[in-house]
């Protein structure tokens, strides 16, 4: 269970920085600052925040 959660968010994400990647045009370019900060950030501190994630709903569901 906490595999597939961690999957679901990181997932999610990733269609988010997809969406601000197709945003370029239409942003001017500012969106290239957020994708940039996004993508850092969550390469940083993503796997933490999944692994949070997973476990809570594992709690929630399990115990």
């Amino acid at each position: 269970m906490n595999n597939v959660v961690s999957g679901a968010v990181n997932l999610g994400t990733g269609i988010r920085i997809g969406i601000a990647l197709a945003a370029i045009p239409v942003t001017g370019g500012l969106s290239i600052a957020l994708v940039a900060g996004g993508t850092l950030f969550w390469g940083l501190y993503g796997g933490e925040i999944s692994d949070k994630v997973g476990m809570f709903a594992e709690e929630v569901i399990f115990d």
